[in-house]
Parts: C-alpha cells; structure tokens; sequence
C-alpha cells in the first residue's frame, strides 16, 4: 500500500503533517495517499506533469486543479486551460465546475477514485493513529461504495435540486458556468500566468443577445428561455474544448478564451462566433434571426482580479451596442476614459433633475403665407452649473437609456405650458408651441392625462400644444405608436413628424396614422443651394409638400437660412417654416420680446 506522498510527506510525519494547513487524503484505486496543500495551486490527473498524479483511467490527464485565494481552498473542474474533465467532479455527491473547500468534503474523480478534503483544525485534533484509522476508514468505505450500485447512485449521481445551482457554480436554466465559476477561472489564470513555464495569454467576450427582449416581450418568457439555451448550445459548440462559456442572467454570456498565440486569434474566435449566432433558429413555429453585441478585453493588460477584465469587457460590449448593436469592439483606454465620463453623466444627470438644472430655449415657427409669428419649438438645453450651457445632442440618448426621460420630459411639458401661459395672457392669443416627444415617452399611456393636467393647470387649450415625434419612432413599433397618437389626437393635440425623410419612413405612412403636420428635415433645404443639376433637394422638397398637401397634411420646412430658401418654399406652397433666417433659438427673454413686437418681415417674397 503506497502511503507517501509526492512531495515525501509520510504518515509517520505526524508533526511535519500537524502544521500544514489542509490536506488531501486520496483513494486511487487501491492506492492511498495523504498529500499537504503547501503550494498555491496543484494540478491533479494522470499526466506526467500533474502535481498530484492518479493512475486509475477514468480520471482525465488534467483533471482538476486547487488553488488557494481570498483564504479559502478552492478546486475547479477541467485543466487550467477550461477544457473539462471527461467524467466530471464531484463534492459531496454534486457535480460542480468550482467549489470552494470545507473541512471535511468528499471528492469523486471517478468511480474509483475520491478524496477527503481535511483543515488544519481536524488535522490538529488526531494522533498518529487517528491519521492511520482515517485512512483505512476510507478506504473501507469506498469499498463499500464500488460494490453498492444503489449508494453509488443516489449519492453522487442524484439530481440536483434547482436551489443548489448557484452554490455548485451552475446556471440552473442552460446548465452553463454561472457568474462565480467564471470569476474563479478568471482569478486563477491571473494567479497562475507567471507560475507555469511559459506566460498565458487569455481573452474575454463579453456577449449580449440583441433581440432577447423582443423574443420575450412578442412570445413570452417560456419562448424566450427555449431562445437562451438554443443560442447558448450554439455558442458551446462552436467553441474550442479548452475554452469556457458562462451565462452571468438574462441574454449576458461570458466567454474566456484559453491558451491564445495573440490577440488576433481571439477577434478571429469572435467573429466566426457572431457568424454562428446569426444563423436563423425557430422558436415554437416562429423563425427567429438571432444577433449579438461583443466586447473584448485580453489579459495583456496586466488586471489584478477577474472583476476588472469582465469590467473592461464590459465597457467594450457598450460601445458595440452604442455603435448599432451586432458589432465587436475592442476594449481600449479610450473607452475606460469614456466610461469614467459616463459615470459623471449619470450622477450630474440624476442630480440635475432634481434640481432642475434645465432651461427652454425657443425658435420661431412662421406662417409662410401671412408672414407672421404663430409659435414656438420648445428647446431643452441643460444649465450645468460647471460646464456651462449642454446642448440636448449631449444628454438625451443618455437620459433615455438610463430611464431619466420620463422626468426630463415632465418638465419640458410643464415649464413651456407655463411660458406659453405667460405669453398669451399678455400678447396674443394665437400662438402654439411644439414639444419633443421621446419614443419612450410616447408609449407612456398616460401622457395625454399629463398634457391635459398642464394645460388645464395654466389655462391654455390643449391644441395649442403641439407634439413632434420622429418618423423613426413610428415605423419602429407602429402599434403601439398609433395607439399613443390616436389617444393624442382624442385629446385635441395635433402631431407633427419631425426631421421627415431622414428615416425609412414614406408618405404611404401618412394616411395610417393622425398627423397634423410633417417638418421636411434641414438637409433637404440646404440642398436647395445646388445648381439644380447638383442637387435634387428642391424636387424631393416639392414632392413632399405636394403630396403632402394631397393627404391633407401640413408642411413645415426647417433650416431656412437665406432668401433663395424662403422664395422657393413659398413658391412650392409650404406652410410654416424655421430656421435662422428668421431668428436662432432664443432664451425666455428674447422670445419675450419678439412676440411683444412680432416678427419683422425684411424680404420681397
């Protein structure tokens, strides 16, 4: 009976032994061994290489590995590279991919090999013959347990319950590597790149599904769990042996590419990857194109701990969702820089809406036809009390991806109800404004109670609120949309769609859905500056308005910058007109004054 160990600790060494701090007690076969966790991390299989070498077959040729971290003793699955081990680990009868060591537990390689994980506090406790009589305990029952098939059965290849999954370092519903195994992988190759003879480099794909929501939200959940595990399935065998692939919840996946010649290996990883995901798939009868956003980071950066990899990975997965989504970025310090930036965005955002750091600018909206002032677009602009004015460009996309919208846009609706209360009370009677509806605003269901509420509030009809949508927002989700705007219309508010023809919109929409009035986008009128073999923008800019105008439906033009703008919208028959030809956007002062005065008309037009 072979009772030494491979670094020559004998059981005889009782004391050497006592101050150790854990050791293993192993069963190979018909062999025993006590081995001494000295060193920070042992690789254990049957190669010649392993640090704890087994001889029975059915343990793989790097079976597993322990490492010491955080003050704990942990053992992980597979070799270090992520390749798992062909018959699996097992503790305390349930198969884990990493699990962290406690006094006590019971280790199954294989069917006829297993260990006994004990601590310095149980070693301290036993004699010589206790140490002897724990060995031959075991022995005995692991006897025992290869000539009982039932116990063998129930003990290490029973079913695990759900509630034990995330203890055993599994995702309960793709069965993949959950969030902690993947950090202990992550961890130990960081602990272990300068240990080996040759430095490893590794890689990490942050991956997130990008029509997820859309498949849950049009299907349903169960629709959308079947979609997570045949895209995760897809991914797993698309992926080499060594290379591991965890789900962190919801359609975020992680993906830790092993054992990389160079960073170039791992794009090329990446992008047959995103090839495979976009393969069509069915769900419940329903033809599904799937596509994901990639962000990655490589160990080349030097990073202390898994979290800051995964961070990294992450900021690269939100710029590739911020460039269109279905695209792979590259972490870069850059993004790290952005991201800091981002964080000051969020907070001073957050902050600002509390504190209503925000004013209304207002640019004049003219009758092209009577020559006169009938209105205002309301601009948001936000006061920051270090950096000054920020234009809307800067903050809007950000206050509707971190779910501030809906409060910045309260706000907006209130103070120009209240301007415009102020000015018709003193002025005129005949003036509107228009205000910027966000998409996710628009799908707000009581947004017409809110206009109604304000208006009611300072005194004014609700038809002199004017809302302007994007043509974008209603191809994108025309249902719900056209139920938004019908309910807006009921309400007496009429709709304009704005930045027309920058979109995939078309006139045949038009008829579809209550619209007012459609504002012809900047571009199209600069082009009218062309030699009229140059440019096509003032034919396109004709088409509009008369079909326009044929579908009952007003024409705004924007971006009026000289008289040779005004001449041809007004020979074309449009409506209303903006820009700065007329005057830039004001603040509340000025717009005071130009509807105490009214708008001067200096051209022959």
């Amino acid at each position: 009976m072979d009772t030494t160990t491979n670094d020559s600790v004998s059981l005889e060494k009782h004391e050497e032994i006592k101050r150790e701090r854990v050791v293993l007690i192993i069963i190979d076969g018909s062999r025993v061994k006590l081995k001494s966790l000295k060193k920070k991390a042992y690789f254990i299989g049957r190669s010649k290489e392993a640090d704890i070498r087994l001889k029975c077959q059915g343990v793989s040729r790097y079976h597993a590995y322990t490492y010491y971290q955080d003050d704990s003793h942990w053992i992980v699955d597979g070799s270090l590279e992520g390749t798992q081990s062909k018959n699996g680990l097992a503790v305390n009868g349930e198969k884990i991919c990493v699990h962290q060591l406690k006094n006590g537990d019971l280790i199954r390689f294989c069917q006829n090999v297993h260990a006994l994980f004990l601590d310095e506090s149980a070693i301290r406790e036993m004699g010589p013959s206790a140490v002897f009589l724990t060995r031959n305990a075991l022995k005995i029952l692991f006897r025992k347990y290869r000539q009982n098939a039932k116990y063998q059965h129930d003990f290490f290849d029973r079913k695990i319950k759900p509630e034990d999954n995330l203890v055993l370092g599994i995702d309960d519903l793709t069965k993949l590597p959950n969030r902690s195994a993947l950090l202990a992988r992550i961890n130990q190759l960081l602990s272990l790149k300068d240990i080996r003879k040759r430095r490893l480099q590794f890689a990490v794909l942050f991956i997130d599904l990008d029509k997820f929501k859309l498949v849950n939200d049009s299907l349903g959940h169960f629709a959308g769990d079947k979609f997570l595990i045949k895209v995760s399935e897809r991914m797993r065998k698309a992926l080499r042996p060594k290379d591991m692939l965890a789900r962190l919840g919801g359609d975020e996946f992680v993906i830790l590419l092993t054992e990389i010649n160079d960073f170039d290996e791992a794009i090329s990883v990446a992008r047959r990857l995103q090839n495979d995901i976009e393969k069509p798939l069915w769900i419940d009868r329903n033809e599904i194109f799937p596509s994901a956003s990639f962000g990655l980071a490589s160990s080349k950066a030097l990073y202390k701990s898994a979290e800051e990899i995964l961070r990294d990975a992450d900021t690269a997965l939100y710029q590739a969702k911020s460039c269109g989504r279905g695209r792979l970025e590259v972490f870069d310090e850059t993004m790290r820089l952005k991201a800091r930036h981002l964080l000051k965005l969020d907070s001073d955002l957050r902050k600002a809406t509390q504190q209503r750091e925000f004013v209304l600018f207002y640019q004049p909206i003219v009758s092209l036809r009577n020559k006169k002032l009938v209105g205002f677009e309301a601009l948001i602009r936000w006061q920051h009390p270090d950096k000054g004015l920020i234009m809307p460009s800067e903050f809007i996309a950000f206050a509707e991806e971190r779910h501030l919208i809906q409060e910045v846009g309260l706000w907006t609706l209130e103070e120009a109800c209240r301007q415009l209360s102020l000015w018709k009370e003193t002025y005129s009677s005949e003036l509107s404004i228009s205000i910027n509806i966000s998409p996710k605003q628009l799908l707000d269901t009581s947004l017409d109670k809110k206009i109604r509420r304000f208006t009611s509030l300072y005194n004014l009809s609700v038809s002199d609120i004017k809302i302007e949508v994007t043509e974008d927002t209603i191809v994108d989700d025309s249902q719900p949309s056209m139920q938004a705007l019908n309910q807006l219309k009921e309400s007496g508010v009429q709709i304009y769609i704005d930045d027309f023809g920058t979109g995939y919109s078309s006139l045949s929409y038009l008829h579809k859905f209550p619209v007012y009035a459609l504002k012809i986008d900047r571009s199209f009128i600069s082009e009218i500056d062309k030699k009229s073999d140059e440019s096509i923008g003032f034919s396109v800019t004709q088409s509009i308005i008369g079909l326009a105008h044929n579908l009952g439906v007003k024409v705004v033009a924007e971006g009026i910058e000289n008289a040779r703008h005004l001449f041809y919208l007004k020979a074309s028959g449009c409506d209303y007109g903006q820009g700065y030809l007329f005057s830039r956007p004001l603040n509340a002062e000025q717009a005071t004054d130009l509807v105490k005065h009214g708008l001067k008309w200096n051209w022959r037009c």
